[in-house]
């Protein structure tokens, strides 16, 4: 789960599809595709159709926002999804390119208006924890159903984020002092 600039080896077409048959004969029913950004496999749509054709449905794709487009939500027509923000004057950084929260607004409004169904995932660290308000009602306006808000891990890109990294603790005492603010903007989301 790295956004980092490097390239790892992916598994290969075979091997997702030797993957999606084991899970099958194992009785797995949902699965979520994350990444990284999923949706930049080449083979992404024969995945989604091979998981639909074992009965195993696909509770999540997590992306970013970037590579959604019409064609995308044309493909897209029966399932759900959900879209991973950093908040608002953080995602660039994040993401590490500019113009990854203007894609990810962009994202989240083509979908709106294609009537989806869009849940943000919101992960909380020591770096966005002041935009935290600004994005929930960011998120409303722009459409977003709905958000999940946690603290993020030491994985992928974050691994090298231990100074941001909050523990339970801290996190419960953010949601202690952001829930009244919420309630106050008239849970806007």
């Amino acid at each position: 789960m790295s956004s980092s600039p490097q390239k790892v080896e992916e598994f290969t077409h075979e091997q997702c599809m030797n993957i999606i048959a084991q899970m099958a004969e194992c009785g797995v029913q949902n699965v979520s595709l994350i990444g990284g950004e999923p949706l930049i496999r080449r083979d992404f749509w024969e995945i989604v159709d091979e998981l639909t054709a074992k009965d195993i449905r696909i509770k999540t794709i997590l992306s970013n926002g970037i590579l959604i487009n019409e064609k995308f939500i044309a493909e897209l027509e029966r399932r759900k999804f959900t879209i991973s923000f950093d908040g608002v004057g953080c995602h660039d950084w994040l993401r590490g390119f500019n113009g990854a929260e203007k894609a990810f607004y962009r994202a989240v409004k083509l979908l709106h208006e294609h009537d989806f169904k869009v849940f943000v995932s919101f992960d909380l660290h020591k770096g966005n924890l002041d935009s935290v308000r600004e994005s929930v009602k960011l998120l409303a306006n722009v459409g977003a159903d709905s958000v999940g808000i946690g603290r993020i891990f030491a994985a992928g890109t974050a691994f090298d984020m231990q100074d941001k990294l909050m523990t339970q603790e801290e996190q419960y005492d953010f949601f202690l002092e952001y829930i009244p603010q919420y309630i106050a903007d008239g849970a806007p989301i």
